[in-house]
């Protein structure tokens, strides 16, 4: 059992902070790019390559919008870049809490390569209560299968009145949406 964090040291080697695996043979290969770390083991039958995955992780400055027409919540550190080896699709988590400073509507979507993914209100809202705290979580299964190459998710949100506010510090809770590639 491995416990703590994995890190990618150099190609072909995982470290964690108790174990070190050794990937060696035909084949096996790892990918590291910037966060996201991907291994690859091909030719063989018994094996199936790896999956893509990509995180978004912002716990310092909140995000803040008045708009009532779905904008990016931030083009930088809200969004996910995944290369998929092959035609599959993503499942994609966001866990966010946010504040409305009146009696609006705080919608979240998700826009794929600048498609969004969710209808007039989004993938998910809350609020229409003066003045609260809210979680505002969800998950979303892309219905078809997205195309082998380059994805690009981001985060969106957008007010039916008055404004919100994101929060993604350390002291109230960081904003995160999860990309990962799924076998259909």
């Amino acid at each position: 059992t491995l416990n703590g964090l994995i890190q990618v040291q150099d190609e072909g080697v995982i470290q964690g902070n108790v174990n070190t695996l050794n990937l060696a043979g035909p084949g096996v290969s790892a990918v590291v790019a910037g966060q996201i770390a991907t291994i690859l083991v091909s030719g063989s039958p018994e094996f199936s390559p790896a999956l893509a995955f990509g995180r978004a992780f912002v716990n310092t400055g909140n995000f803040t919008t008045g708009s009532t027409a779905f904008v990016n919540v931030d083009v930088t550190r809200m969004s996910v870049n995944l290369n998929l080896n092959q035609p599959h699709r993503c499942l994609i988590v966001v866990n966010a809490n946010g504040f409305n400073n009146g009696t609006g509507q705080t919608q979240l979507d998700v826009a794929i390569d600048g498609t969004r993914q969710g209808g007039t209100f989004g993938l998910a809202f809350a609020g229409n209560s003066a003045n609260i705290n809210f979680p505002l979580s969800f998950s979303y299964h892309t219905p078809n299968q997205l195309a082998s190459g380059s994805h690009t998710f981001r985060l969106m949100y957008r007010v039916d009145s008055n404004t919100t506010t994101l929060y993604a510090t350390s002291g109230t809770s960081p904003l995160i949406m999860t990309v990962a590639e799924l076998y259909n």
